[in-house]
């Protein structure tokens, strides 16, 4: 089985209730997670609810995700210690 341990994903319009499943998969396979969207409370009841299921690192980044900003969130808080980041 693959495994997402180590890896860090931008799931964009994770306020979308169907986003959930797909969080939820990736999380199971070890993934790191930034959730983008507009609704920041649901948004923050998903983030919760992956870290408490799963036990994986989650951040939560209300807004558009083409914009820079989420860009230097994900590389501060998940940086690449490896330096093997394209």
């Amino acid at each position: 089985m693959t495994t997402l341990t180590d890896r860090v994903v931008v799931l964009a319009r994770a306020d979308d209730p169907q986003a959930a499943v797909m969080a939820h998969s990736l999380a199971a396979q070890g993934a790191s997670l930034v959730l983008t969207g507009v609704d920041q409370t649901r948004l923050g009841a998903l983030a919760a609810s992956l870290r408490d299921v799963h036990a994986v690192r989650v951040a939560v980044f209300a807004g558009d995700p083409a914009e820079e900003a989420l860009a230097e969130m994900v590389a501060e808080l998940f940086p690449d210690p490896a330096g093997t980041a394209p």
